[in-house]
């Protein structure tokens, strides 16, 4: 009889718990679903232009192709006086977590290239490379004027100063608004990339680092229980959905696929069925990945700056055959007059990309077989179209064949 009342007690407690269990998620999905319905705060949110974040902005629209003339732009970047601060007439552009602050440093500490930095940032705290002028509106809103007083004043015609804010290549409306406010034909861009898997999960923790603390950030991320695997199990599906519309021009899709594009804005949320909850806030999982479609991002580009003024440097290659790697940023330092000296060589690169976040709280460390089955259906559910097109416009514009195979270490 008292086995008979265990069993019944017991019973009755296991009904009771799975209800509250039941209830529970219930309210955290309701939350969730609230959350998704509220409007988007720009400021919050990083965004740039809120006419493109609620898709009243330019995305699919037809623009001059980057080998057309444009009119001449008449301010104090353009006029490169002697006694004016002098704009950047050498940027940066990305790919943000591809060794763009290695590169910097090489670049700005050689003694024999002579690369102004900036001599302060808009943002205090921010990166001493980043301005961040072309990717936020309140900083672009302040004008040329603006932008030249974070740099040196102009002594000699030869000087040439870095702008360096990797952020540039991950905004669609940046390079536009270049050819609006700097002389693109004086101009060189500098792009580093990175194996697109271990990029996207170097963002992954940058976020982790820096930005969790915020509230929709954090809320974003605890949809997947804070882990990269389950973010890269389920937001291929609706990046490729979007790159799907514009796949016959393929010029098209970061604009209209970009983290903060409206169709990515508007795009209905999936339910994770390891945690029982719908994604939320879309544009800070999907930018884990989206801003890892190299092909893409240089297509979009290449419709505003013509592509015999940027350089290409493979993070890989630079690590493993620094000397080599490094010629191929040779052209546009030749721009200004500046060689690679035998001394810059070496000195070798200045720091490598390391995994920091070992002790951030939530934090998925995976291990090298993990993130390497990881990164299998990664490349096979996403990378590899945009990867095929990065190494098209490699072999088209930079005569280089062979490189960037990201996806054969994921193969063996």
């Amino acid at each position: 009889m008292k086995f008979r009342g265990l069993v019944v007690a017991s019973f009755l407690v296991g009904f009771v718990w799975v209800g509250v269990s039941c209830k529970a998620r219930k309210v955290r999905v309701q939350a969730h679903e609230a959350a998704v319905r509220e409007p988007y705060d720009p400021d919050e949110l990083e965004a740039y232009f809120p006419e493109d974040v609620e898709g009243q902005g330019v995305w699919k629209s037809e623009v001059a192709p980057s080998g057309e003339s444009t009119a001449k732009v008449d301010n104090i970047c353009t006029r490169r006086r002697i006694g004016d601060h002098m704009c950047p007439e050498l940027f940066l552009l990305g790919m943000q977590k591809g060794g763009t602050t290695s590169l910097w440093m090489f670049l700005v500490t050689s003694q024999d290239l002579e690369i102004q930095r900036p001599l302060n940032t808009y943002k205090q705290g921010a990166m001493p490379k980043e301005v961040h002028f072309f990717d936020k509106q309140d900083h672009y809103a302040e004008g040329p004027e603006s932008y030249a007083e974070h740099f040196a004043v102009r002594d000699l015609e030869s000087q040439v100063s870095l702008d360096a804010t990797p952020g540039y290549s991950r905004y669609a409306r940046v390079p536009s608004l270049m050819v609006a406010t700097i002389n693109v034909e004086r101009s060189r861009f500098l792009v580093a990339v990175r194996d697109p898997v271990h990029r996207s999960y170097s963002w992954y923790t940058h976020i982790l680092q820096r930005l969790i603390a915020r509230e929709r950030f954090n809320a974003s991320y605890q949809v997947f229980d804070y882990k990269f695997s389950l973010m890269a199990k389920y937001l291929p599906r609706l990046i490729n959905e979007c790159v799907d519309e514009f796949v016959q021009r393929p010029e098209l899709v970061f604009e209209g696929c970009w983290h903060l594009s409206p169709y990515m804005r508007k795009t209905k949320g999936v339910l994770i069925n390891e945690t029982g909850l719908p994604t939320i806030y879309p544009f800070i999982v999907n930018s884990i990945f989206a801003d890892s479609l190299y092909g893409y991002m240089m297509l979009h580009l290449f419709r505003y700056l013509s592509p015999d003024k940027f350089c290409i440097i493979i993070y890989e290659n630079l690590v493993a055959s620094f000397a080599d790697e490094l010629q191929h940023i040779a052209p546009c330092l030749k721009a200004f007059g500046r060689e690679i000296s035998e001394r810059d060589v070496a000195r070798g690169l200045p720091m490598q990309n390391h995994i920091k976040c070992a002790t951030c709280r939530n934090f998925e460390l995976l291990e090298e077989e993990e993130l390497k089955a990881v990164g299998r259906d990664l490349n096979e559910d996403l990378f590899t179209r945009s990867n095929d097109v990065f190494r098209d416009i490699m072999r088209e514009h930079f005569n280089r064949t062979g490189v960037a195979n990201w996806e054969e270490a994921y193969n063996r």
